[in-house]
């Protein structure tokens, strides 16, 4: 298991030297309060990478599963906002007045916006992806939804890409937003990534339907936005291997029904968050 190549990736501020035991690395790390390049404090970003990298060597040990690090950093910033967003919700004493973001479908007029999330299922088990499109109003255009099988969570991020991008080919969008909770699968779509990546051949088919595309915006969206996408990703993993579109509205009501069930979202929450619209 190459820890190294995580931290590497994390690219954090604190560096050890080669005579540093243990506990002065951690105690150097923990304690370190610099704001890293993703906006988040570097002491929250090395605790909660410690715990992850813990967890995910406890599942190779006890459940035999494969040590994927992209998995494993996708995990980590997962859980980093989460942990932040969880933490704005708790009310302070402090005199200052809390940031608001406002998270829900604000594409401009004319364009249209697909959502688009992966999933992992634990131990090994299978990954899918989904994604919705929908207009400018918010109202329900298509969707889909892939059963991956076995695949690392960028991968099936990057497959609701792809299948995005092949769908709105077909209907001959010209001005379109792509906006996934991966931040990773986002960043190697924009910037692209080197031909010896494994990522290379699915990244690269992506941008090339990207650039058939008169208009398009790549984004990242938090978690709370992509309520829909989210549903859908885990949803595949009751369907059959391969793509399966959805070409209508009933997909929400199934959709809701799932995320309902499985507790990632109540019914008040996921009618007035703006997540659902009524289908017209």
């Amino acid at each position: 298991m190459k820890v190294r190549s995580i931290w590497d990736a994390l690219s954090g501020p604190s560096r050890a030297s080669p005579d540093m035991s243990l506990p002065a690395w951690l105690f150097l790390n923990i304690s370190d309060n610099q704001l890293h390049s993703s906006g988040f404090h570097w002491s929250l970003i090395f605790g909660v990478a410690c715990w992850v990298i813990w967890l995910s060597r406890n599942e190779v040990i006890l459940h035999n599963t494969s040590w994927d690090v992209a998995s494993i950093l996708h995990r980590i910033w997962r859980t980093v906002k989460d942990y932040v967003v969880r933490l704005s919700c708790i009310p302070s004493t402090a005199s200052r007045q809390p940031l608001t973001k406002h998270v829900g479908w604000t594409p401009s007029q004319g364009w249209v916006k697909w959502n688009l999330d992966g999933s992992v299922v634990s131990h090994g088990a299978g990954a899918s992806s989904g994604c919705v499109l929908r207009d400018d109003m918010g109202r329900w255009l298509t969707g889909a939804i892939r059963n991956i099988g076995q695949a690392s969570i960028t991968i099936a991020e990057l497959w609701a890409f792809k299948d995005a991008t092949h769908l709105s080919l077909a209907r001959g969008d010209n001005s379109v937003w792509f906006e996934s909770d991966s931040i990773i699968a986002v960043n190697f779509i924009n910037k692209g990534v080197p031909y010896h990546h494994p990522c290379f051949g699915i990244v690269s088919s992506i941008r090339s339907n990207l650039a058939k595309i008169p208009r398009f915006l790549v984004s990242h969206i938090y978690w709370e936005g992509n309520f829909v996408a989210d549903g859908l990703a885990h949803l595949a993993h009751s369907y059959a291997l391969g793509f399966h579109p959805l070409p209508n509205p009933l997909s929400l009501f199934l959709c809701l029904c799932f995320m309902i069930l499985r507790g990632s979202v109540s019914l008040g929450c996921a009618l007035f968050s703006g997540a659902l619209s009524p289908p017209l």
